[in-house]
């Protein structure tokens, strides 16, 4: 920068003892001094020094320039009220408090209207906007933290989002004296941990071992859940409260939505219905270990295999024949043959077999006895079926015959030849 003023030691030459000064001499000396009025510099009493930006509305209104030395051609740097994004644009410029460099680059500026504050930019968006243009490692760096354990905290919402040099960040609850985490990722493994997990696998949830309330996992479309994990360990697909460790809900109206489809790649091998059947698409469906009948509520059996094969020696296991107690003298034919007895399968239905005969009448027909002999024997609650059932049976001398099982459990012979009787052929739903 040039300066044409005298300093003070040419000025004070003028008026040494025995000088005459000239008039341009005092207005040198006048000119070299600050002159409140015109110079846009105040200074009055009880008030602080008071600075005038140079330039009209339509300029940058510079204010201050810092100049390392007054030999520099230009200052290191501006302070101005007007800035412009664009230099040559009246139209660019933004009223507020700017600090820029010597070029004119902006590098700190504060809105007069919103006070957002910029750094880099002039149109700050936000309470803060910083406009990064230095890349590293292919990413403009905003903010940088050298402390090897910084942060970023918001005190009254007992937040605290931690960058530490073990490399995890953290995502802190610090509201009470103990610090509980929230979130912590790590950046060697990219692991993600929610709550106070351990980072093992790629993302895992813990609660607190104290916590019977929180639910570590839920995803769904609104109020309705598409997969729940509670902390008991209990997985839902469909539904919040799973009572076993998997339960599959669909909605009560959705008649197309199998609630369990098993695939390789493109190819489906097992599917089960709404109604509770289980398709097998292709291999082979078997249970390994022992298996209740009353395990399989529903229905799995043959008629359900697409393709593929359903492993005889792994069908739900099936309860034992159950001995009946025989009525009115009937008695067992002799030992070659099925002993009276009767069990339920898997699918509800009871079966009976056996060959009796009656003890005392011989090959008497029925139609020749009293009726109180006709009752056989009684099945059992549970093993009876809803309404009178007729059975087409063999009797002695091959004659045909009739058995009627009643819904009181009463099997009673309503013709044939007593000399013998099969009930082999006969079953039926239980009520």
């Amino acid at each position: 920068m040039e300066i044409t003023r005298r300093n003070r030691t040419e000025l004070k030459a003028y008026f040494v003892k025995n000088s005459i000064p000239k008039e341009s001499n005092f207005a040198e000396l006048i000119d070299g001094m600050l002159n409140q009025k015109e110079d846009g510099i105040v200074k009055l009493p009880g008030d602080p020094l008071s600075l005038e930006a140079a330039g009209d509305d339509t300029s940058v209104k510079p204010l201050l320039n810092f100049y390392r030395s007054f030999r520099d051609p230009s200052p290191a740097w501006r302070l101005t009220l007007n800035p412009r994004s664009n230099p040559h644009d009246a139209g660019s410029a933004r009223a507020g408090l700017n600090i820029s460099d010597g070029a004119g680059q902006s590098r700190l500026f504060i809105d007069g209207t919103t006070g957002h504050v910029g750094i880099g930019t002039l149109t700050p968006g936000a309470k803060l906007d910083v406009y990064a243009t230095s890349e590293t490692h292919g990413w403009y760096e905003a903010i940088r933290f050298s402390q090897s354990r910084s942060a970023i905290t918001l005190p009254s919402g007992g937040l605290l989002f931690g960058l530490h040099s073990d490399r995890n960040f953290y995502f802190v609850d610090i509201k009470e004296e103990r610090q509980k985490n929230l979130m912590t990722i790590d950046a060697n493994t990219g692991n993600v941990g929610i709550g106070p997990a351990g980072l093992v696998a790629r993302l895992e949830v813990a609660v607190e071992a104290t916590d019977d309330n929180t639910m570590p996992l839920f995803i769904g479309k609104g109020p309705s859940p598409h997969l729940t994990i509670l902390n008991n360990g209990h997985v839902g697909i469909g539904t919040t409260m799973p009572a076993g460790r998997l339960e599959v809900a669909v909605a009560a109206g959705d008649a197309q939505t199998p609630p369990l489809v098993v695939k390789k790649g493109s190819e489906e091998y097992l599917r089960i219905r709404n109604d509770g059947a289980v398709d097998v698409l292709k291999g082979s469906l078997y249970v390994v270990g022992t298996v209740a009948a009353e395990a399989f509520e529903g229905s799995i059996n043959a008629s359900h295999i697409l393709t593929g094969t359903l492993r005889s020696d792994c069908l739900p296991k099936q309860e034992d024949w159950h001995s009946v107690t025989l009525a009115n003298a009937w008695v067992q034919f002799s030992d070659e043959y099925n002993p009276a007895q009767y069990f339920k399968d898997s699918q509800g239905i009871v079966h009976l077999r056996g060959l009796i005969k009656h003890s005392q009448l011989g090959s008497v027909r029925n139609n020749e006895v009293h009726n109180n002999l006709l009752v056989l024997f009684t099945l059992p609650e549970g093993y009876r079926p809803p309404y009178r059932q007729l059975h087409v049976v063999c009797t002695n001398a091959n004659e045909v015959g009739r058995i009627d099982v009643l819904s009181d459990g009463s099997v009673t012979m309503i013709s044939g030849n007593f000399g013998w009787i099969s009930l082999d052929s006969i079953s039926f739903r239980a009520s």
